[in-house]
C-alpha cells in the first residue's frame, strides 16, 4: 500500500512539473541513494547513470537553492 502511494506521488509530483515528455532527468545525485527502491516502483523504468566531474557536482550541491 505504501508503495504504491508513493509511486502516486512520484507520478503526480512529475505530472505538475510541466508538459508530458518521453523521457524523465533527474540530476539530483542524491537520488542514486534511492535507486533500487524507485526501479521496485517502477519496474518497467530504465536508468541511464552518468559520471560528472566531482568538482561540479558539489558545486551544484553547494549552490542548489
Amino acid at each position: 500500500v505504501m508503495d504504491s502511494a508513493v509511486a502516486a506521488f512520484c507520478l503526480e509530483v512529475i505530472a505538475k512539473h510541466g508538459e508530458p515528455a518521453p523521457r524523465l532527468c533527474n540530476k539530483d545525485p542524491l537520488t542514486l541513494k534511492m535507486g533500487s527502491y524507485m526501479l521496485d516502483l517502477f519496474p518497467n523504468a530504465k536508468f541511464l547513470f552518468m559520471v560528472r566531474d566531482g568538482r561540479a557536482t558539489v558545486h551544484s550541491m553547494i549552490t542548489r537553492k
